[in-house]
């Protein structure tokens, strides 16, 4: 009897070995004739399911391509990136912050993308990309990625806030001086403790904002070649005070131990707040209170004008990848009007695609109520186009130690632009010492 058993054990064992023999074969022989391509990108939870559902879809038409969708943390992504790619793992496409963008072109780490959207042009659609947008992707005369979104700013309000003060909601016809008045009428104790309860708004003093005022006031902050800086001007320092009477001289804005960007917004300890789109779908789920959205304030007697600087992040391919076919079939993909239009329904965007951005995809989702003033700078007729600077951040730094130095009262407004251009222009001179050693 144990004899039988154990040959029946035996029959049993061999027989479940032949059958994971079979499976794991179709298995490798799947394996072997389905391409994996890594996608990488960094993003919120939301983001995360968006992407994925667009993957999911670009599988379903693709069967033989597997997609493997990899997030990081924001705060290390480009470092991440950057050692992954000199180490040579495996990488192929992924999304630059545009800030970023020229050192990856200039270490190489880039697949040109001229020769496939030239085989490509008609079903790509090019010309339905607005230029702004592909601004963000091109470098040295070629093109090294394409847009998904681009930059749209716009002042978030509490519609209750406004009608508690009986104050008429913002319009376009509103300008900075405006925008100050209505804050400081908004700016309130509201329990007679001598505390102010409730700011007017909140600006975040960051190098984004800067080239907007910039934009509007007429000042530069680089000239065209990147060479120079140019802030150091009358309008140049019409924005830093502009920002200084916000924050320091007015005090409409929370002091530094109160903010977090656009949290105090959600919280209702401010009436306005000036943000990107990135934030429309984590506000359509997480406010509790009535908003909407009106277009930047003018510059009190100045032209509409636009500054573009780099256009928008781009999506590109690692020069490391070994399946450049693969991954320009999911780039094109990622970045055509079906995939732009599902994540524009979400409110994440303000698409690149003209077709998308002048459809119901973007203009009558909501809320926000009035999304169309997110594409005031891309239809302003008067625009300036600067290249990105490559070490962008650092530059950045520069302008916002330089602005802190100013609200410790340190030095004056004419001083800090000044120092603002000196320190600006260093950096300039360090930059090109380092690219002609052949360091970066």
């Amino acid at each position: 009897m144990k004899h039988f058993e154990k040959c029946c054990l035996g029959l049993i064992g061999a027989f479940l070995l032949c059958v994971f023999v079979v499976i794991g074969g179709c298995q490798r022989e799947e394996s072997a004739d389905r391409k994996t391509i890594r996608f990488t990108t960094w993003g919120s939870p939301a983001s995360n399911k968006l992407y994925r559902e667009v993957v999911d879809e670009f599988e379903r038409r693709n069967p033989k391509i597997r997609v493997d969708l990899m997030m990081l943390p924001w705060s290390h992504y480009h470092r991440k990136i950057l050692t992954m790619s000199a180490a040579g793992s495996k990488l192929d496409v992924m999304r630059l912050a545009n800030s970023y963008f020229p050192h990856f072109v200039d270490k190489r780490a880039l697949v040109p993308l001229d020769e496939y959207i030239n085989r490509d042009r008609a079903e790509i659609a090019m010309n339905d990309f607005y230029p702004e947008a592909l601004m963000g992707c091109e470098a040295g005369g070629h093109i090294y990625g394409l847009p998904v979104d681009i930059a749209g700013w716009a002042i978030y309000y509490n519609r209750v806030m406004f009608e508690t003060a009986g104050l008429p909601y913002p319009d376009d016809s509103w300008t900075w001086e405006t925008f100050l008045d209505v804050a400081r009428r908004l700016t309130q104790d509201l329990d007679g403790d001598g505390i102010i309860d409730q700011y007017g708004a909140y600006v975040k003093v960051k190098m984004g904002v800067i080239e907007l005022l910039a934009g509007q006031s007429g000042a530069m902050i680089l000239d065209q070649e990147n060479s120079k800086c140019l802030f150091n001007s009358p309008e140049g320092r019409t924005v830093i005070q502009l920002l200084y009477d916000l924050i320091v001289r007015y005090r409409v804005v929370p002091p530094p131990e109160a903010r977090a960007d656009q949290n105090v917004f959600a919280a209702q300890r401010v009436a306005m707040v000036l943000l990107m789109r990135g934030e429309v779908t984590r506000f359509r789920q997480s406010l509790v209170f009535d908003w909407d959205v009106a277009s930047v304030p003018k510059w009190p007697g100045k032209t509409s004008r636009a500054l573009f600087v780099g256009g928008f992040n781009p999506w590109v391919i690692s020069s490391n990848t070994r399946l450049p076919r693969e991954s320009w079939r999911f780039l094109k993909f990622f970045t055509g009007k079906e995939a732009i239009e599902k994540m524009t329904k979400t409110g994440r965007i303000v698409p690149a695609r003209r077709s998308v951005a002048d459809s119901s995809a973007f203009l009558d989702t909501g809320p926000p109520d009035n999304n169309v003033v997110f594409l005031d700078l891309i239809r302003s007729s008067t625009k300036v186009f600067v290249p990105r600077f490559g070490r962008y951040k650092r530059l950045e730094k520069v302008f916002v130690d330089n602005f802190q130095f100013l609200v410790e009262g340190e030095v004056s407004v004419e001083e800090c632009v000044a120092r603002m251009a000196r320190d600006a222009d260093r950096l300039i001179e360090e930059v090109q010492e380092e690219r002609e050693e052949g360091v970066s």
